[in-house]
């Protein structure tokens, strides 16, 4: 397996049941249907790690970065946020998928090379290239 097939980690929500709670580990189980499960962790930014023994068998909403298995099933979510679900959660009460993946390496294009682009068209036309006057004259007319 190649390494760029592997997706990358991306934050999502996730909702459903807290249903399990390991208070040294920093992890927990989130039930998202009856035969549907993430486990989790807190991240090192997570700071009241005793507000989950009020969401202990309850509806809660998970905010973190997922990270994933090579065929794209969910490991883990490493958890920023863990809230009482709110109307409206219930949306997110799905597996998460991979942003932008296809299981799949990148098509690699054979045949002509790119051409290499040529640095010295961006002189003068690079931000930071004009004169100070030009900016300023530039913001005045901007108020």
């Amino acid at each position: 397996m190649k390494k760029e097939q592997i997706p990358r980690p991306s934050r999502h929500i996730v909702a459903g049941s807290l249903d399990e709670i390991a208070y040294s580990s920093r992890r927990f189980k989130l039930q998202i249907a009856q035969d549907e499960q993430l486990m989790g962790r807190l991240s090192s930014s997570f700071e009241d790690v005793e507000t989950l023994r009020s969401l202990w068998g309850r509806q809660a909403t998970v905010v973190g970065m997922v990270h994933y298995e090579a065929d794209g099933t969910p490991r883990f979510i490493e958890a920023d946020q863990i809230l009482a679900s709110q109307k409206g959660d219930e949306a997110f009460r799905k597996s998460p998928t991979p942003i932008h993946w296809q299981g799949i390496d990148p098509p690699v294009r054979r045949g002509a090379k790119p051409k290499p682009f040529d640095f010295r068209s961006l002189i003068g036309s690079w931000p930071g290239d004009e004169p100070i006057e030009d900016l300023m004259s530039e913001l005045k007319k901007m108020d």
